[in-house]
């Protein structure tokens, strides 16, 4: 039996007794427990979704230790509370209160435990340069500028995922088309501009390329790339 089917359990056996108007006293003792124990099932059952979401994309996450101990104190109470429907059989000693501690310590390490290997999944989709690094190496051609905007859009949102939890499968299916649409955008980079070209390029997306960087390899390739006409020469004095 799970932890929910345990909580559960109790729970119904709680409200079967709160709905006794003669055990009015009792029902007042058991109303915050029932509160209690909704609580628990709660915030475990949005973190268990979420297991079952990684499992089903085929990846094993471990399970806290603390969730054994927890269905054991939960088992023991559930056995104490179905001889004797009062409050006093969950309360008595200290394993309401154990209770609350392990099921709050085993969400705890579930949620870390699932946020990393949500994180690793992110990072390992994609694992090429980030923008910055690619711009710093790439000339500023009118395609290269291009594809660097959707590259950057693309990475930005995918580096957006690394920093939130799945709420749901189709989180995975997005962050695996990211990487594709990534590797696709890489790909139609174009590396293989002469250095003549990069320095012009570069110094005409800073402000403006002296007479001395036009050189002829540089008029040869404005010319192969029918771009020429796109540049004039201006003097500084007459700006």
């Amino acid at each position: 039996m799970t932890l929910i089917e345990h909580i559960e359990r109790i729970c119904e056996r709680a409200t079967h007794q709160l709905s006794r108007e003669e055990s009015r006293a009792e029902s007042q003792r058991l109303a915050p427990l029932l509160k209690d124990a909704g609580q628990f099932s709660a915030s475990l059952a949005a973190e268990i979704e979420r297991l079952r979401f990684f499992r089903d994309q085929g990846f094993s996450v471990t399970v806290p230790d603390k969730a054994a101990a927890a269905r054991k104190t939960l088992s023991r109470l559930r056995e104490r509370f179905s001889r004797d429907y009062r409050a006093e059989q969950l309360t008595r000693g200290r394993e309401w209160a154990l209770l609350s501690g392990q099921i709050r310590e085993t969400r705890e390490e579930l949620d870390s435990n699932l946020r990393t290997e949500w994180r690793c999944f992110v990072d390992s989709a994609y694992s090429g340069d980030n923008p910055d690094n690619v711009e710093s190496v790439l000339a500023a051609t009118e395609g290269n500028r291009k594809n660097l905007v959707d590259y950057r859009r693309a990475h930005t949102e995918l580096r957006q995922y690394a920093r939130t939890r799945p709420e749901s499968r189709e989180d995975f299916a997005r962050v695996r088309a990211l990487a594709r649409i990534l590797t696709e955008i890489y790909d139609r980079f174009d590396f293989s501009v002469p250095d003549d070209v990069k320095r012009f390029l570069q110094a005409v997306a800073s402000g403006g390329a002296g007479l001395e960087l036009l050189t002829q390899t540089v008029l040869d390739w404005l010319h192969e790339q029918n771009t020429a006409g796109q540049y004039r020469v201006v003097s500084r004095t007459g700006q």
